[in-house]
Parts: structure tokens; C-alpha cells; sequence
């Protein structure tokens, strides 16, 4: 089961196991400098705590505070103490993206747990007489092959949004904890509870505009240097926007560390502005590109996307996993300015995927529109509280499963101290930027005063604003209609365009690749018989959809890219496990402790 999760060969793991709680944990996962000690024992030895993530609460200090020096409770076992002090409630404290299982002796119980908006994500299945669970709903599915069937409902969610609502996975009887639980496990019972839901903060009393940009810049420079620790495993994902750019300003321990943007073959308008950034803050700056085996080795790669991620990222993602391979090689911590735009600033919740034309079967369709609806309450309600506990941890899972797969990746913009004060901001000041640019300019002028990707900047000549905005708007528009969804009247003039107007703004180019460089692949995958035999496509659609694409006569990317990752999802994660032999699955785990970095695996 653990072998199910191990995507690298420097990846670590461990075991164990408390036969009198018939309980069973393994863990595997790359290297996080938070928890690198795994398993926390206490010194009683009765208390046993496997923690995944990293936690920012800066209670350390706050038991230092106490008088409690013991070295027995420096680096992280100040969780176990935590709990010792505080019982279940100790989660309530803690403020990070993380799970874990901490199992009490004295008590005979033990607690599955995660953070407060499930961002550090546990799949689990619920069998007659136990309670499987696991970070990774693939090992789930190597254990337990009678669940290696789709879900058609989740599925029908995933095309309509990109990901799966709620508290479904993609696959039939595995289902996702909810943000902010903490359920016991406790004499064959099962108390399913909730520590924390972001509703609770809504009541929060609202503070006056003018103190806005004061309190923000207090909790930014209050909260960060946690975020820029250890400086010496760390790297800054580093863009043209407002959001690194605020994350930047703020930090005092930013100056000689490591920085990168991700590109293409040419730079686009993030690496240009993230150099100038990088100059203006002492960064060591560098650029990842795509290289040209990056769509040799394609095949390979959108395999692995699909089966690291549980089928969540789609195959437009893959450049993702060839990407962040090269940031680990830089840092294993990868520092981001992620989140800031759907917390600082008020975004669209679970935003449409492109519609996909006649490819799926019509039982399909009605799902989708059964989805529609449903969404609709998900969107209601307070704009905070829709982003964080829905459209943050659903559409971002599947990317973020693949950048963890190789970094730790970091952001301060969930931060609890920070989004405690955001639920005081009145509605009309989360809606506009002037606050996050207001407060660069205070932080750094030199960086307010360097255009972002969109064309913003501070103490600049309204007019040049204004059409530095307008201009790369344009060229966001039109790298979007080339690279992606060019309706089929404009394909043959988008063509005769000048290569040197395109690629600003985008370095993906899917629709190209897949109409020349991937055209063979796509072909044999496509229109290969298990493919055309599947039960959710619209056989002569598809078969249709490919010969067009390729002929570059309409545009079918979106189409292309469903069909291919629904198909991968059912060779590498139903197939591949249905025939898995039991027994070999889950190992007899030994009664021990054993020490490494973790992520749980199952119960």
C-alpha cells in the first residue's frame, strides 16, 4: 500500500503499529524540514503523534513563555505537549496545511485529524468493521480493489469544474474529510467532530477603512518570517503579480535567497517584471524553462500527473510535475505568493470549466447539470468563507498534489492571524486592489513602482498606466485565443500572426502541441479501442474531435484533453489496481516506532 505513494526514489517512509487499538499506520512522503522527525513520542511513551504538513502557530513561543524549556519538547514534539496541555482542543491552535493521527495510550483512542480547511487532504473509506484512510486515495485503491470504479457524479463535477465537490473523490466509496475535523477513534466507535468551521468568523466586528492598510501591514510582518524559515532550504516562487510581489515587500529575510519563475522558450511578461523584482530585493534569480524533452518524455509525464495527483489534475497539468522536479533541485521548500487574489480580493467561486461540445454520453450531461445547480449554494453566502472552504481546497488539489509530490509548498496567505483579519474588512475594500498596492508602496516603494503582469503600479503617470493596463490585456487576450480557446472562425487568421506578438502572457501551448508535436500520441491513445469502447464518451464525437484538431479545421483542445485524462485515469488508477493481490497490499506492519518523514497512509 505504501508503494502505491511513492512517486520518487528520494521519497522516505515508516510504520507503525498498535496492535491492541488494531491500529495500523504507514507513511511516506519527500523531505519537509517541519516534520522530519516522525514519529512524536513523549516521554511517557503512552503518547504517540504522526504529523504531515507544517504549522505556523507559533505556540512554541508561547510555551516558552511558560517556563517549559524541556528539550524533550524543542522542534516539533511541542505538539505533543500542546495536546498534553489542551486535549482535543490543541488543533484549534494549530494554523497550517496539515493531517495526522495522534494515537493515546492511557485513553485507548486514537485522533484522525487536518487543518482548518482540509488543504493537506485525507480520503477515507468506511467498511463494515474498520476505517480505512490515506492522503492518497491510489493506496486506498490498492488495498480495497472492489472500490476501483468512478463515481459518475464526481466525474460529471470534474468536467463541469474542474474538480469534485464537496466531500467526494472521483471514485466510488472514498470519500474526503472535511476541513477542520478531528474525529475519535474509540472502543470500535467512530465520533465524527468538527474543530474548526470558517463560519464561525463571519461574525468578526468589521474594522474602519482607514485602519485597513495599518493592521494589514502589522499581521505581514508579524506572520512572515515563520514563512521564510529555514532560509537555507528554501526558494521563492517568484511572478509579475501583486500577490509574491506584497509577500516580498513585507519580508525582511527575503535579500540572497533563492528565486525562479517558471516559462517557456521565450520570457514572458512574469519572468520580465519577477527580474526586475529580483534586482530591486537582492533575489538570486533564475528562470525554469520547458525544455524539449519535456514533450518527449510527454507520454510518461501526463501518466504520472494523472496517477500522483488521484486523476485531479487534468492533462493540460503535466507541465506542472516536469516544472517542479526542477525547483526541488534549488530547495526543497518552495515559498508561494498562492491565494493571495481569492483571500485579499474578491474572486469568482468555482468558475465554469469549458464547456466539452457532444464528448460525453448524455447520462454524463445530465450530471453535469445536476452539478450546476448544485454549485449555486456553494457560491451563496459569505465570499470569504466560499473561498476558503470550497473553491481553495477543490480546484487547487490537483495541482497541489503534484507540486508536493517533489516540494513543500508554502503560502502565507491562508494564514490564520490573516484571514481572521480579512473576515474584518468590509466587503468594498476586498473587492479592489488598492489596499495590497497601497500597502507595497508603504512596504517598498522601489517595488510598488515596477509594473505588475496586469499593468498595475504606484506613483506612475495615470496615462501610461492606463495603457500599459490596456496593452497587456490585449496580449493576455490573444495568447489566450492562440494558446487555448480560439473559437473555429479565428483559427486560420490566428495563424498568419507574427510569432513575436504571442507567448506574453502564456508558456503552456496545448492546442499547438497537441495538433503537431503530440499529434501521434494523442492519436494512438484517442483512438486506440479501449479508449472508443469507454462507456462515457460519444464514440463518433471523439473519433470526429481528434481528425479535426489535427487537421487544425476546429479547435477541440478542451475535448482532447477530458477524454485523455479520463482515459489515463481509468489505465493507471482502476485498472492498473483491480487485479492487486490483497494480501500483498497491506503489509504485516511490526510493533514499533519507526523514525522518517510521513504521510499517513491508512487504519
Amino acid at each position: 500500500m505504501l508503494q502505491a505513494m511513492k512517486h520518487e526514489a528520494f521519497y522516505t517512509s515508516g510504520i507503525y503499529s498498535e496492535e491492541s487499538l488494531n491500529l495500523r499506520v504507514g507513511w511516506m512522503a519527500p523531505e519537509n524540514p517541519f516534520c522530519e522527525s516522525m514519529p512524536l513520542v513523549n516521554e511517557e511513551q503512552d503518547i504517540v503523534m504522526i504529523f504531515h504538513g507544517e504549522d505556523f502557530s507559533r505556540n512554541r513561543s508561547h510555551l516558552r513563555l511558560k517556563g517549559d524549556r524541556s528539550p524533550a519538547f524543542q522542534g516539533t514534539s511541542y505538539l505533543i505537549r500542546l495536546y498534553e496541555k489542551m486535549g482535543e482542543s490543541f488543533l484549534r491552535e494549530l494554523n497550517g496545511w496539515f493531517a495526522g493521527v495522534l494515537i493515546d495510550l492511557n485513553q485507548r483512542k486514537a485522533l484522525l485529524f487536518n487543518d482548518r480547511y482540509g488543504m493537506q487532504r485525507l480520503y477515507y473509506h468506511e467498511s463494515d468493521d474498520a476505517l480505512f484512510f490515506s492522503s492518497e486515495a491510489k493506496s486506498l485503491l490498492r488495498v480495497l480493489p472492489s472500490l476501483c470504479e468512478i463515481n459518475p457524479e464526481a466525474l460529471a463535477e470534474y468536467m463541469a469544474f474542474d474538480c469534485v465537490l464537496e466531500n467526494k473523490s472521483l471514485f466510488k466509496g472514498i470519500s474526503v474529510l472535511p476541513g477542520g475535523s478531528c474525529w475519535t477513534l474509540q472502543r470500535g466507535q467512530c465520533r465524527k467532530g468538527r474543530y474548526f468551521k470558517p463560519q464561525s468568523l463571519e461574525g468578526t466586528a468589521s474594522i474602519n477603512e482607514n485602519d485597513v492598510v495599518d493592521r494589514l501591514e502589522q499581521v505581514f510582518l508579524d506572520i512572515l518570517p515563520d514563512y521564510f524559515h529555514p532560509s537555507d532550504r528554501l526558494a521563492i516562487s517568484l511572478t509579475g503579480g501583486l500577490d509574491t510581489r506584497l509577500m516580498i515587500a513585507a519580508s525582511r529575510d527575503a535579500r540572497g535567497l533563492p528565486a525562479y519563475t517558471f516559462a517557456g522558450n521565450r520570457d514572458t511578461f512574469d519572468v520580465r517584471q519577477a527580474r526586475h523584482v529580483a534586482e530591486a530585493t537582492g533575489l538570486k534569480y533564475q528562470v525554469m524553462r520547458l525544455g524539449e524533452d519535456f514533450l518527449k518524455t510527454f507520454p510518461k509525464l501526463a501518466e504520472e500527473t494523472i496517477y500522483i495527483s488521484d486523476g485531479e489534475l487534468g492533462l493540460s497539468g503535466t507541465h506542472n510535475l516536469y516544472l517542479n522536479r526542477f525547483a526541488r533541485k534549488i530547495a526543497p521548500l518552495r515559498l508561494t505568493g498562492l491565494f493571495g487574489s481569492e483571500v485579499l480580493r474578491q474572486g469568482r467561486i468555482l468558475p465554469h470549466a469549458p464547456k466539452l461540445n457532444g464528448l460525453l454520453n448524455p447520462d454524463l450531461d445530465q450530471h453535469i447539470a445536476d452539478a450546476e445547480r448544485r454549485v449555486v449554494s456553494h457560491r451563496a453566502g459569505h465570499p470569504l468563507t466560499a473561498a476558503l472552504s470550497a473553491d481553495i481546497p477543490w480546484r487547487t488539489h490537483g495541482l497541489m498534489s503534484i507540486e508536493r509530490s517533489q516540494v513543500t509548498l508554502r503560502s502565507p496567505f491562508m494564514d490564520n492571524d490573516l484571514v481572521e483579519l480579512l473576515y474584518a474588512f468590509p466587503n468594498a475594500v476586498r473587492e479592489s486592489k488598492s489596499v495590497q498596492q497601497e500597502l507595497i508602496r508603504r512596504l517598498n516603494p522601489q517595488l510598488a513602482r515596477i509594473l505588475s503582469n496586469r499593468g498595475h503600479a504606484s506613483d506612475r503617470n495615470p496615462f501610461v498606466r492606463t495603457a500599459a493596463q490596456m496593452f497587456l490585456w490585449f496580449l493576455f487576450k490573444l495568447d489566450y485565443l492562440y494558446f487555448f480557446e480560439a473559437p473555429d472562425w479565428m483559427l486560420k487568421g490566428l495563424s498568419r500572426l507574427p510569432q513575436w506578438m504571442l507567448g506574453y502572457h502564456k508558456f503552456e501551448h496545448y492546442r499547438i502541441w497537441y495538433q503537431h508535436k503530440l499529434a501521434g500520441y494523442i492519436s494512438d491513445m484517442l483512438l486506440d479501442r479501449r479508449t472508443l469502447e469507454r462507456p462515457f464518451f460519444n464514440r463518433g464525437f471523439l473519433q470526429t474531435a481528434v481528425k479535426e484538431h489535427m487537421a487544425g479545421r476546429r479547435n477541440y483542445r478542451n475535448e482532447i484533453s477530458a477524454a485523455l485524462t479520463i482515459e489515463l485515469i481509468m489505465r493507471t488508477l482502476i485498472e492498473n489496481n483491480m487485479a492487486t493481490d490483497v494480501a500483498e497490499a497491506i503489509p504485516q506492519l511490526p510493533q514499533n516506532v519507526s523514525q522518517v518523514r510521513h504521510s499517513p497512509a491508512y487504519s
